[in-house]
C-alpha cells in the first residue's frame, strides 16, 4: 500500500502547478499555434512562439497571469 502511494504523489510537487491551472485556455491555444505553424512548415514564427511559450513556463508570475490567480481546488471547496 505504501509503494502505490509513493508512486502516485511521486514528483506531484513538480506537477501541480499545470494541473491546477483555473484557465488554460490561452495557453492551449499558443500550443495549437506552434503545431500548425510547424505543420505549415513556417518555422520562424514557429520559433518565435514557441519560445514565447517557454519564457512563459519559465514565469510563475507570468504564468499566474495568462491562466488565473484561483485554484482549481479552492473554487470548488467555495460552491
Amino acid at each position: 500500500m505504501g509503494k502505490f502511494a509513493r508512486l502516485f504523489f511521486d514528483k506531484i510537487s513538480m506537477r501541480v502547478i499545470y494541473e491546477e491551472m483555473p484557465e488554460p485556455d490561452d495557453l492551449f491555444e499558443l500550443c495549437e499555434a506552434v503545431y500548425i505553424y510547424r505543420n505549415q512548415r513556417k518555422l520562424d514564427k514557429e520559433n518565435t512562439l514557441y519560445d514565447l511559450l517557454i519564457r512563459i513556463y519559465r514565469s510563475p508570475e507570468t504564468l499566474i497571469k495568462i491562466t488565473g490567480a484561483k485554484l482549481k481546488y479552492t473554487e470548488k471547496v467555495e460552491k
